[in-house]
């Protein structure tokens, strides 16, 4: 072999291992990720008056 082809040889040999290190690590860190879904409602302020506010978009809001 050629020393041009040894070193093209040596060159994807390190990339590959760099490739395998980095998936091998981002595969760990989403191993220990737990995502979680929260709910979230949002509404819109149509009206503030005195001791009144009315508000669409929030089905489950309650009236005091």
């Amino acid at each position: 072999m050629n020393q041009e082809a040894e070193a093209k040889k040596v060159e994807n040999k390190d990339l590959q291992t760099f490739l395998d290190d980095t998936f091998d690590t981002m595969g760990k860190v989403l191993d220990e990720q737990n995502p979680e879904l929260r709910q979230l409602e949002i509404g819109t302020v149509q009206f503030v008056g005195r001791d009144i506010a009315r508000v669409s978009g929030l089905p489950h809001i309650r009236a005091e």
